[in-house]
């Protein structure tokens, strides 16, 4: 994770990772079914990046889970 990330980030990146791996889903298809750049899931994933609630949707979407 990277190391000026807020826990929340951090947290998010982490379980968004784990749930893509479970579902051997690449992180190209990802960014591809949520209309977003395979960099940007990936700092997603490492907490570097805070998605707006929009990108977060479609990535929630392409990993078919639901955001609660």
């Amino acid at each position: 994770m990277g190391k000026n990330a807020a826990p929340r980030e951090q947290a998010l990146g982490v379980r968004l990772r784990q749930i893509r791996r479970a579902r051997n889903i690449t992180l190209r298809q990802v960014a591809d079914a949520a209309e977003v750049s395979e960099s940007f899931v990936s700092q997603v994933e490492r907490g570097v990046a805070a998605p707006s609630m929009a990108s977060l949707t479609r990535i929630a979407d392409a990993l078919g889970v639901a955001l609660s």
